[in-house]
């Protein structure tokens, strides 16, 4: 694990050419309720989380070519509901996703040292990002397989 700056992290983010993916927790709402950032992901749907308590879920969406703009994926590292990006998913990435991740990824807030830990036995994917909060200072954690 690494920690990445907020330039460090849209660079990577920007200059990968394979997929990306994102998480947006509370995804069915984000998708009606902010038409400008999460309208246009409609057709990018890859993956749902369980559903919780509040019948809500942590989806996944890929990041399209269309949508590789810096300002576009600035304000995706800025959106509070946008805590993790992976490049290189397979079936087995999503499988294996543990539990306690998956429930932070559906919280707002910073990641717990418990969450970081279980990031670090994913398996299926090139690199994952998390995304520790929304400003500039806050750290990006890079997990590389």
């Amino acid at each position: 694990m690494k920690k990445l700056t907020w330039d460090d992290c849209k660079a990577r983010i920007r200059i990968y050419n394979g997929a990306i993916a994102f998480s947006i927790n509370y995804w069915r709402n984000a998708l009606a309720f902010d038409e400008e950032i999460f309208g246009r992901l409609k057709d990018a749907f890859v993956f749902e989380g369980p559903l919780d308590e509040e019948n809500a879920s942590v989806g996944f969406f890929y990041l399209t070519p269309e949508n590789r703009s810096e300002i576009y994926i600035e304000r995706l590292m800025r959106n509070d509901l946008v805590k993790l990006f992976v490049a290189g998913a397979n079936d087995v990435f999503y499988q294996c996703i543990p539990e306690s991740l998956m429930v932070e990824l559906g919280e707002i807030g910073e990641f717990s040292s418990s969450a970081i830990q279980a990031a670090k036995t994913i398996k299926g994917c090139e690199w994952l990002i998390l995304s520790d909060g929304n400003e500039h200072d806050e750290p990006f954690y890079l997990f590389e397989s």
